[in-house]
């Protein structure tokens, strides 16, 4: 019954999270997301998307690391979005939008795709994410390994929330998005989980 309350109710889910080992993982990726960023983004004003926001854990380090940032915290989920947009007010960087990622417009300078894309077809959710970038723009998203820790969860997931979660080995995450554009950084995170972050732009 614990199960069935994490992976069916949105402030669980995300508080969750909040425990170790869970909590590691998940911190892990968003500083690797960050140190990223920081690298590649331009100075000045930015326009971003952090996609499968939840209730906006991600989207709010985002404004607490680029002052001059403006973020689109999308999620398909009402729910999320509800909990989102009281956690935002009133903030007027943020703008939190209901949405399938596939219906997005941009152009963005950034898109962030953290513990999204092995959720959704990978190769053309990316093609999508591509099309709407500025030329200049970088998408910055992670993927998980099937380790043994990632497989069981795997099976949890699909028991509960009824669809699959993807795991990609590095080197086949790496093939699928450089077939798409160009990768400028990819970073390891964390072995237990098996994920790591990647960087892509347009191709030039």
């Amino acid at each position: 019954m614990a199960l069935f309350r994490y992976y069916n109710h949105p402030l669980l889910r995300e508080l969750a999270f909040l425990l170790p080992p869970l909590y590691g993982w998940r911190a892990g990726t968003f500083r690797a997301a960050i140190e990223i960023a920081r690298r590649f983004l331009p100075d000045g004003t930015i326009k971003a998307a952090d996609l499968g926001t939840g209730i906006g854990l991600f989207a709010g380090q985002l404004l607490r690391h680029f002052p001059n940032i403006r973020v689109d915290a999308v999620d398909v989920n009402p729910h999320m979005t509800a909990i989102a947009k009281r956690r935002f007010l009133p903030d007027r960087r943020v703008r939190v939008i209901t949405s399938d990622v596939m219906d997005l417009n941009g152009p963005y300078d950034a898109i962030f795709a953290l513990y999204l894309l092995v959720l959704v077809p990978l190769e053309p959710t990316l093609e999508h994410l591509t099309s709407i970038l500025n030329e200049n723009g970088i998408i910055v998203f992670n993927l998980t390994s099937p380790t043994p820790a990632m497989k069981l969860h795997r099976k949890f997931y699909s028991i509960f929330e009824g669809s699959a979660v993807n795991l990609y080995p590095s080197s086949e995450g790496v093939r699928i998005a450089s077939c798409i554009g160009e990768i400028i950084c990819i970073k390891q995170v964390e072995p237990i989980e098996g994920s790591y972050v990647i960087a892509m732009r347009r191709r030039r």
